[in-house]
């Protein structure tokens, strides 16, 4: 079985549409960009807590989490 690997772009949507209304400039628009893998059965959505800062967003939870190299991280539950 294969890997399925695409470039991602996160956003953060009130600043989008903020940015939209004319509240802010479009350039401070929170985004990251990163290589991602796609886990097709995955059930829940983690990302690493220094990317939930970069982009101002609010989680609901953390755990640790195990990546696909068997290594283990925090990440925040969105």
């Amino acid at each position: 079985m294969g890997e399925v690997r695409t470039k991602v772009r996160l956003t953060n949507l009130i600043d989008e549409e903020r940015a939209h209304l004319g509240d802010i400039p479009a350039d401070q628009v929170r985004t990251y960009e990163a290589d991602g893998l796609i886990d097709t059965g995955a059930v829940a959505s983690a990302l690493p807590v220094h990317v939930v800062e970069r982009l101002g967003l609010r989680s609901s939870s953390q755990r640790v989490v195990e990546m696909a190299d068997g290594s283990k991280s925090n990440a925040d539950v969105v």
